[in-house]
Order: C-alpha cells, then sequence, then structure tokens
C-alpha cells in the first residue's frame, strides 16, 4: 500500500478487532497484509496486546500436543504390530516360477521382507522417540528429580 493512502477496510477491521481477532486474523479475512493492518491499527491508536490471543495459542499448543501422543502412542503400536509379524514361527510366501509359482512355508521370512519389516519397524522408533522430544523431556527431569532426592539421602551433593 502506498504511503499516505488510508486502508479503505478500516471499519471492518475495527469489528474484528472489537471482536478480539488478532492482526494475522483480520488480516487473513481482509486479504491484506499484517502490515497493514498493524499499521491501521496504530493510526486508530489501537494495540494487539500479546495476552488476548496468549490464551488462545497456550491451547492451540495443548491440542498439537495431544495430537503428538496419539501420534506416538499409535507409532508404538504400529511398531509391536509390525515386530510381531516379523516373529511369526512360520511365513507362508510364493515364489514365482517359470510355470506358474510355488507356495513355501518357512521359519523365516524372505530376506527382503525381514529388512523391509525391520526399517519399518526402525522409522516408526526413531520417529516416535523425536516426536517425544518435542513436548519437552519430563521423563528426562523426573529422573534428574529422583537421582538428587536419592543423592540427598545418601549425604551427596
Amino acid at each position: 500500500m502506498a504511503q499516505g493512502r488510508t486502508f479503505e477496510g478500516g471499519q471492518r477491521a475495527r469489528e474484528l478487532f472489537d471482536a478480539g481477532k488478532s492482526c494475522n486474523g483480520i488480516a487473513k479475512e481482509l486479504g491484506v497484509a499484517p502490515s497493514t493492518i498493524s499499521g491501521w491499527a496504530k493510526r486508530e491508536g489501537l494495540s494487539f496486546a500479546r495476552k488476548q490471543t496468549a490464551a488462545a495459542v497456550h491451547a492451540h499448543r495443548i491440542d498439537r500436543a495431544a495430537v503428538r501422543a496419539d501420534i506416538i502412542d499409535r507409532m508404538y503400536l504400529r511398531s509391536q504390530k509390525v515386530l510381531t509379524r516379523l516373529e511369526a514361527d512360520k511365513f507362508t510366501y510364493r515364489i514365482p516360477t517359470d510355470v506358474g509359482s510355488v507356495l513355501v512355508h518357512d521359519d523365516d521370512p524372505p530376506a527382503v521382507d525381514e529388512k523391509n519389516l525391520a526399517a519399518a519397524i526402525g522409522i516408526y522408533l526413531d520417529k516416535a522417540s523425536r516426536l517425544e522430544l518435542v513436548d519437552g523431556n519430563a521423563g528426562e527431569d523426573h529422573a534428574k528429580s529422583m537421582l538428587a532426592e536419592l543423592g540427598e539421602m545418601l549425604g551427596i551433593k
């Protein structure tokens, strides 16, 4: 927007501001840049207090943490299921031949299947453990606290 021009969506922006919308929320709804809205708000003597959006941001973070926790649980469960398949007592598979295929019963999976199943398990566990790190180290803090208490009881500082 060229300098010196007025923002024509001021009335609607004010309605959205009064409704508690954020600068970015107003900009998105009006189809303008956030800088346009912040400039308008400054000229109007309005401020987008961080406290107004802090509760919404916090709730959004909690929601995302819950989604991550669900994904982590599902990845661990999927790892278990794949590992159970890998540890099956018997494997049945077909080997192609010149005249069709032969049904094979074996104690071990074909090497390529074992490799793929093991890779899947590794990927699930790796991704789950990385997601666990996103929300902090609550387990680590708990362990440190327990060790500190144990140290105090033993007279170790």
